[in-house]
């Protein structure tokens, strides 16, 4: 398949819109519950918003990123495993896993993703998480940050791929001051 690791984190960084945009990671700092580095373990389905299944009409499936924690900067985590939700945009998964591969390094800006009910449909059934899961969305567009292979640091919709780890590693390391962290 060949796919470009900066294509394949831009679809994931597709968030809802934001108003105004961020003008950089460091800004959603106080806007969220949990501030995390780690490693991508595996891509997998993840829930369906407005619907039952992804074949639903109108159903908006997601990925389902399984993340290793090896940093809490803000907030506390009572497992070492997050399972993060994010935009997949009709990409099959087997592109996200070929793109970004198990062990790239991540920081996220991370709130609770919803829950459903009321309006809210969301389907469970597909998700490859084990039952009574807590479910993480970033922030915002730009409230995540991956490296891997040989493309560096990637900023989804930053338009920006620095050259190499070391706004990732100011990340990890900027306690207690991370939203000072990386400027893109």
């Amino acid at each position: 398949m060949n796919v470009d690791p900066r294509e394949a984190i831009g679809v994931l960084g597709m968030l809802a819109e934001e108003d105004p945009p961020a003008a950089s990671p460091k800004d959603y700092f106080d806007q969220v519950s949990l501030v995390v580095a780690g490693t991508i373990e595996e891509f997998g389905n993840g829930r369906v918003y407005d619907g039952k299944k992804a074949t639903d009409p109108g159903a908006v499936p997601t990925a389902l990123v399984r993340v290793r924690v090896s940093d809490v900067v803000k907030g506390s985590v009572d497992q070492p495993i997050l399972y993060i939700e994010l935009t997949r945009n009709g990409w099959p998964i087997e592109e996200f896993t070929e793109a970004i591969p198990a062990g790239s390094q991540i920081v996220l800006y991370l709130n609770r993703a919803p829950l459903g009910g009321g309006e809210l449909i969301i389907g469970e059934e597909e998700a490859e998480a084990p039952p009574g899961t807590q479910y993480w969305s970033p922030a915002g567009l730009k409230a995540m940050a991956i490296a891997t292979g040989d493309v560096g640091v990637v900023l989804p919709l930053a338009g920006v791929a620095l050259p190499d780890e070391s706004c990732l590693t100011s990340y990890r390391i900027s306690r207690p001051s991370a939203a000072a962290a990386i400027d893109p």
